[in-house]
């Protein structure tokens, strides 16, 4: 990974697109690849009105990236970012942001949070969940009422088997509440059911209100299912041991049906380890 001759082609791109903005004093590219996707800040051919984007668009593109995400791919690493200075005559100054240990991953060329004792976690992992007693189904709830609806939204959706249900509740431990039931005696929410109909999918989500799992995906949402990254954290810390003291959305009786939703806060980061590479033609 620390070859500069696997990031030459890359670079070489970034420095065609952006020599004005790399001659500038301070001037430098930026960007991620990783094993299945990458980001980089080149401009794309746009594709004719009525037809789609083809890979021979972003040919040289493609092409170098194949050459980083098979060095990622060998050394067993799902993503690095990258800041590279390069001046008029050609000297690169490359830093790679690798994983670490004691670096939270991030999401994009900025380094996540650095951890400082191993294996600690957020502070909110701790949190139990407020007691609810007498907690029970609204009187409102009409099983039945469900089971219609969603069969006249849905009609061509496959079902799950009881066996199926059963194997789903014996997996996670707990019983399944009435409407996630009937849910799955509606559809199963398989994504091979829909080979053959674009638009299958979408009615399930759209009668649903949300991309529910099936019953083979169906989690329990617990701290391994669901981590919290530091920066939606306080400053307190708790140790590996407290994942199993979770927070009111990672509460172990807490059924996770869906995996739509994300949400974004901005904390203090600082730098992870990086690797200096420096060339001159």
């Amino acid at each position: 990974m620390d070859d500069f001759a696997t990031w030459a082609p890359v670079l070489r791109l970034l420095r065609a697109a952006h020599a004005d903005s790399l001659a500038v004093p301070g001037g430098h590219v930026t960007g991620q690849i990783g094993i299945h996707s990458w980001s980089l800040h080149l401009p794309r051919r746009m594709p004719p009105p009525g037809q789609a984007a083809q890979l021979s668009d972003v040919q040289d593109e493609y092409d170098t990236v194949q050459l980083v995400q098979a060095a990622l791919t060998k050394a067993g690493v799902e993503d690095m970012s990258f800041v590279a200075e390069i001046s008029p005559s050609g000297h690169t100054a490359l830093d790679l942001f690798g994983p670490s240990p004691a670096v939270e991953r991030s999401f994009g060329v900025h380094p996540g949070a650095l951890v400082l004792v191993e294996d600690s976690v957020p502070e909110p992992w701790r949190r139990l969940p407020e007691p609810v007693p007498g907690a029970a189904p609204a009187p409102s709830v009409d099983l039945a009422l469900l089971e219609r609806t969603l069969r006249e939204r849905i009609p061509d959706a496959v079902a799950a088997t009881e066996e199926e249900i059963a194997a789903a509740e014996a997996r996670l431990g707990v019983t399944l509440p009435d409407e996630l039931k009937v849910l799955y005696g509606v559809t199963r929410a398989k994504w091979e059911d829909f080979r053959d109909d674009d638009d299958g999918w979408e009615r399930v989500v759209d009668a649903v209100g949300f991309e529910p799992f099936s019953t083979d995906e169906l989690t329990v949402a617990d701290a391994s299912s669901r981590p919290s990254r530091w920066q939606f954290g306080a400053m307190t810390r708790g140790s590996g041991s407290d994942r199993n003291h979770n927070c009111p959305c990672c509460h172990p009786f807490r059924l996770r049906p869906t995996h739509r939703g994300a949400g974004v806060v901005q904390g203090v980061k600082v730098e992870r380890a990086t690797v200096r590479t420096t060339l001159t033609p």
